[in-house]
């Protein structure tokens, strides 16, 4: 199974407490965190993307692309998603790209109901 998820609006609806509790879980400091979130919770900023301002920052996207990572991966780990197998030591569970992911699983029912509840979390 191959499942492409298209997220070019998933910063526009970003919850504040998901990325509060990603940095919590990455081991940044309180303090750390408290100034991350008044950099981008209370301000209207804008970021130049080739010359062209935008409201929208990689940077951030990154950041909540990496907690739906993680996700993925530990559960790969714990045995309750079956990724592809590439190579002997090589499995493929998903590529990021840009504002896009691609999921790669064997696409059993136990897998899509692991991935949904995952998307769960991650919504």
């Amino acid at each position: 199974m191959i499942l492409k998820v298209d997220l070019s609006k998933a910063f526009d609806r970003a919850n504040w407490l998901y990325i509060r509790l990603l940095l919590t879980h990455l081991g940044f400091p309180y303090v750390y965190i408290k100034w991350i979130m008044s950099c981008i919770k209370d301000v209207s900023y804008s970021v130049l993307i080739n010359g062209e301002a935008t409201s929208f920052s990689p940077l951030l996207f990154l950041l909540i692309m990496e907690g739906l990572s993680r996700s993925i991966i530990v559960a790969c780990n714990r045995n309750q998603l079956v990724s592809i197998k590439i190579s002997e030591n090589l499995y493929l569970t998903h590529l990021l790209f840009v504002d896009d992911i691609l999921i790669f699983l064997n696409g059993s029912i136990g897998d899509t109901t692991i991935l949904q509840n995952i998307f769960k979390l991650f919504q």
